[in-house]
């Protein structure tokens, strides 16, 4: 038998193969197109944080708000390095990782406000008594300090005269914060109970959880 002439090779283009292609094209254009938009946002004058004109004042283009007790400088200090630089490339959560450590922030929010400028809400710390801060250790010395919601110890003002909040005693260093916490939330939680007459409470003595020890005013006595 003759055999058949064999022809040329013919190319099988399978169903799926032109849509990878036009897939692997307009992901290359997405790349290429980012790249540019990037390269146009971290060097184009118009995204730059300034720095300030004067030393120490830190960038025109930060607004911060929500401050009471934390000093500005002390934030400001926090985005010396963005100075100068595109706000794209501002590192928004570890700026809000850093403020969350200063003394009297209990939370902060960091945003970008196109073109260049930067905003920082604070909220600070509310501190809900006076503590006379004591340690089984007989080397640390008693020191008052403030305390807040959570447990945290914050420093006194020299000045306490316009700081209407009354003394809680049963706190020392040798507690956790937890512990600390738990026992503001049953000062509070005391006060609550006996509403209006809260106001004229001068002393809370939390030592004890299960005995709560009030004092307070009553025609001119301290009454225990």
């Amino acid at each position: 038998m003759a055999k058949k002439q064999m022809g040329a090779p013919r190319i099988i283009w399978l169903p799926f193969v032109l849509p990878v292609l036009a897939a692997t094209f307009l992901c290359l254009t997405v790349v290429l197109v980012f790249q540019a938009l990037e390269r146009f946002l971290v060097r184009d004058a118009r995204f730059i944080m300034r720095a300030g004109d004067v030393p120490g004042e830190g960038s025109p283009d930060l607004a911060i708000t929500g401050l009471n007790r934390t000093p500005a400088s002390q934030v400001r200090r926090l985005f010396k390095s963005d100075e100068g630089r595109s706000v794209y490339l501002l590192p928004l959560g570890l700026r809000q990782e850093n403020l969350r450590k200063v003394q009297w922030i209990k939370d902060a929010t960091v945003r970008r406000l196109w073109p260049n400028r930067v905003s920082v809400l604070v909220k600070e710390r509310k501190p809900e008594a006076f503590i006379r801060l004591t340690s089984r250790r007989q080397a640390v010395s008693p020191k008052f300090m403030l305390i807040d919601g959570d447990g945290v110890l914050l420093p006194a003002p020299e000045d306490s005269a316009g700081i209407e909040l009354p003394a809680l005693y049963g706190i020392s260093h040798d507690q956790s914060q937890e512990d600390r916490a738990r026992r503001v939330r049953l000062m509070k939680h005391v006060e609550k109970a006996i509403g209006r007459h809260a106001e004229f409470v001068s002393e809370f003595n939390v030592n004890d959880l299960d005995n709560v020890r009030l004092s307070y005013s009553i025609d001119g006595r301290a009454v225990t």
